[in-house]
């Protein structure tokens, strides 16, 4: 006999939760995490960009950004920070948000910071590595 709540914890959409709460705790996220970046940014407007879709190359499939924001730093240049969710360690994914990056650099001609949380299964829920390798790069550090 199957357990019904079983069934429900298959049904959960993790990443559409985990978009949601980091859009509600943003600031937060980025104070907690990147302390010294976020006295760089303004808080006081940011907007999320939803369902961004950018092209795979060179296989051609679309995939959507996870979560992108618009926003700009103290000194009032524009900025977009991307934040990827990966829950398993993939080959190519460095070169994903290395494309991801260089698609939305060109399409919007700002700043990008990309960050990846990397959200391993098997850790109880509390396993969270977030990578920033780029901030200095962004005038951020």
């Amino acid at each position: 006999m199957t357990n019904r709540n079983e069934n429900q914890k298959d049904n959960i959409d993790h990443d559409g939760a985990f978009k949601e709460l980091l859009h509600q705790l943003f600031e937060q996220f980025l104070r907690l995490f990147f302390p010294a970046q976020a006295e760089q940014l303004d808080f006081s407007d940011f907007t999320f960009l939803e369902q961004e879709r950018l092209t795979d190359f060179p296989s051609g499939r679309h995939r959507f950004i996870d979560t992108l924001a618009e926003m700009k730093k103290v000194d009032g240049e524009n900025i977009l920070v991307h934040v990827g969710f990966q829950s398993e360690r993939e080959r190519d994914f460095p070169l994903q948000m290395f494309l991801y990056f260089s698609q939305l650099r060109l399409r919007h001609d700002t700043p990008i910071w990309p960050i990846v949380l990397y959200m391993p299964k098997g850790c109880g829920g509390v396993g969270f590595f977030a990578k920033n390798k780029i901030s200095h790069s962004l005038g951020l550090d």
